[in-house]
This record gives C-alpha cells, structure tokens and sequence, in this order.
C-alpha cells in the first residue's frame, strides 16, 4: 500500500479545512510548515519560496506542509502572472520528486476543487480529496456549544433554538456570532449575553455589517417597509415559514432586510432556483403596483437575479444544455459565435422577464398582507417570527 503524497481539503470559507490540518498535525505529533502567497513574496520568489519549504519538511520529517487556498497560487487561470507559473512547476518537480518513505504528507485547501490546475491533482500528487460541508442543525449546536463554554448566557437564551436559525453559516460564522454578541452584552454593561445581543449579532454576521440608526424620512422608510414586505410575502408563499425576521434597520448600505432560515443546499433545482429569482423580485414587484414607481432599493436585487439567471443558462444547464459553456472555452476563452449569444441573452431575458411577472402577480392577489406587513413594520421597525406568523395566521394568502 502507498501512502497519499498530498491531500486536497474543500469547501466554503470557515468550515474548518485549516482547522483540521492542524489537528491532523497535533494528533501524530509531527511539525507542520505553511506555504502561502504573503510568505512566497517576501521571499522574492515563489519558486524559492516552494523549494525552500519542502527542504526544511524533509529535514524533519515526519512532517506535513500546509499550503492554504492552493487555487489563488497555482490557479489555472493565474498564468498570466510568472511567478504564479514558477510556484507551479516549481511544486510539481517537489511532489515528484519526494518518494513514498519521505514522511512528508502536503495538504492544500481550496474553496472549490475546480479551481484547481488539473496536473497537480494526476495521480501521485494531489490524489486525495476531502470536501466539507457546511454544518447541519446537529453540528452547529455542538458547534455552539464549543464556543459557547466561556461565555455567560442568560437563561432564557437556547443554543438549540440558535443553531435552529443559523442555517448556512459556517463554524467561523457560528463562533464570530457569539463573539459579536459577547461585545454588544459588554457595551451594554450587561453580565451575561441576552437574546438581544444574540439578535443583533446574527444581524451583523449574516449581513457582514454594523446596523445604522438613521432610518430616513417617513416617506421613505414607508417605501422601504412596502419593499420588505413584498419580499417576505413572496418567500412565505414559497417557503411557508421560512421568514425569521423583517427589518427597517439598516445594515452598512442595506435599506433593510429580510432574514429567511433556508436549509443548508448540496444542490438546487431548476424549480428551486426559478423561486429564489422571484423571491428577489419581491420587493421591486411591491413597489411598483403599490406606490406606482420603483426606486433603486431593487439594485442588489437585480443584480442577484441577473447572476441567478446566467447561471441557470450559461453553467448549470438547467435551460437548455447546448447553452452550456465547455471548460476549453473558459479557459482559452474561445469566443462564441454571436447566434449562440442572443440564443444565451434570450433565455436569460425570458427567465426575468417571467419570474418578474410572476412576483407581481403574487403582489397584486395579496395586497392586504404585503400593506398590513408594512403598517406594523413602520410601527416597530423589526417583526420577529412570531409576529410574522400572527400575520399570517390572520390573513389567508393566496398563491393566485
């Protein structure tokens, strides 16, 4: 039997690959020597930079070498840049170059195994590949508890009901949310970290931002709660339940949002997609049937349902395979004949142009939920999940 040369970690950001290198490491008791893109540069020479960290593995072997976000140094599309070549070849003639007996094991991580240049993953190199997934509702609870043990909770406050909540956020995420709760309960003066702190930390790890105080005329804090509203409708109707929270409060440049818990996705179907991209309408759709002209609340939502849209033709194939771009055109970006692109422009135009009239007419069957949202999200600014639900409950939605 052989043993791996090198190993390949993926996965999102903050799900623990480099965690878990280094874990490896301290479970065989061996040393473990990091190669990354600032340490290449200060060395002046990435090729140097690469030779000089598999002599000093070898040295002290057993030993593992790190290589973080190994894509963003030998990407394949980061040839433009010499060095980034150099650090290529320079890693490959290493990885061949070391027997199995060496007692050097190279593990590298990635977000997505794609990006990676197809020599170094041939067999004898980087044969082993190990995806991460974002945590389930089991693990972020363990997760939670992990970094919860030297934290005082108020006892009201449920670390099960919070990993509930959290869907989508990695153990990064998970442990920054109780770190920025810890600092709002210390800014309150407060001895023990409270639901609210909890609240606003999610906040502000969901929507990477700090939330603002100034909420604008009432005019336009009443064009912001239709917007809101028209968002919540569309993702209650789609997935009932799902909405956690409407807020006026801004966060960084947000005008206010929409906190939906959606479970963590592996994959997603066309069905699937074409509702996101309606979701996203939402708030344009309130906008225009009820205050008869939109506004540039909408412009990260266009901006979503446009990216939504090209990838659902020009990448996943869920419209028309034909349309998909191979890897040899992206790579040496073959350009496609102009047929092929209005054919592209033409079934993503048709996707927004349907789902846009689709959110409107969810808007228009269900005016009284979207305004009687609306009325109450002026009067209080945020409405939590039950309010949400009494909401619901009182005002039978209609699908068309």
């Amino acid at each position: 039997a052989r043993a791996p040369k090198g190993i390949i970690l993926t996965g999102d950001p903050g799900v623990g690959k480099t965690l878990v290198t280094k874990a490896i490491a301290g479970e065989a008791k061996v040393p473990i020597f990091q190669l990354t893109a600032a340490r290449a540069s200060e060395e002046h020479s990435f090729a140097e930079a690469v030779k000089g960290v598999f002599e000093k593995a070898r040295e002290a072997a057993p030993a593992i070498i790190f290589i973080d976000e190994i894509h963003r140094l030998t990407g394949r599309f980061n040839f433009a840049f010499e060095d980034n070549h150099k650090m290529l070849n320079q890693l490959l003639v290493e990885m061949d170059g070391f027997g199995n007996n060496t007692g050097v094991v190279v593990v590298a991580t990635a977000n997505d195994k794609r990006q990676i240049e197809h020599s170094l993953l041939r067999s004898g190199r980087f044969d082993r590949h190990v995806h991460f997934e974002l945590p389930t509702l089991e693990y972020r609870e363990a997760i939670l508890k992990i970094h919860a043990k030297n934290k005082p909770l108020a006892k009201d406050v449920s670390l099960a009901q919070l990993a509930s909540i959290t869907a989508g956020l990695s153990g990064a995420d998970l442990e920054n949310l109780l770190n920025e709760a810890a600092l709002l309960a210390i800014r309150n003066k407060k001895e023990v970290i409270e639901n609210t702190h909890l609240e606003e930390a999610m906040d502000r790890v969901v929507f990477s931002g700090i939330r603002k105080n100034k909420l604008g005329t009432q005019e336009q804090r009443y064009r912001m709660a239709i917007h809101e509203a028209g968002h919540a409708l569309i993702a209650m109707l789609l997935k009932p339940g799902s909405v956690e929270k409407i807020s006026l409060k801004a966060i960084n440049n947000i005008g206010g949002f929409v906190h939906i818990n959606a479970p963590n996705e592996v994959y997603r179907t066309k069905d699937e997609v074409l509702d996101r991209i309606c979701n996203v309408y939402g708030g344009r759709a309130a906008e225009e049937i009820i205050l008869g002209q939109v506004s540039t609340l909408a412009q990260d939502d266009l901006r979503r349902a446009q990216n939504a849209a090209s990838g659902m033709v020009i990448e996943s194939g869920l419209v028309d395979i034909t349309f998909v771009r191979g890897e040899i055109e992206q790579m040496y970006e073959t350009p496609l004949p102009d047929s092929k692109i209005e054919a592209i422009d033409k079934a993503i135009n048709d996707i927004l142009n349907t789902q846009y009239h689709r959110a409107l007419e969810f808007i228009r069957v269900n005016l009284n939920f979207v305004k009687s949202v609306a009325t109450e999200l002026l009067k209080k600014d945020v409405l939590v999940k039950q309010e949400i639900d009494s909401l619901v409950n009182h005002l039978n939605l209609k699908y068309h």
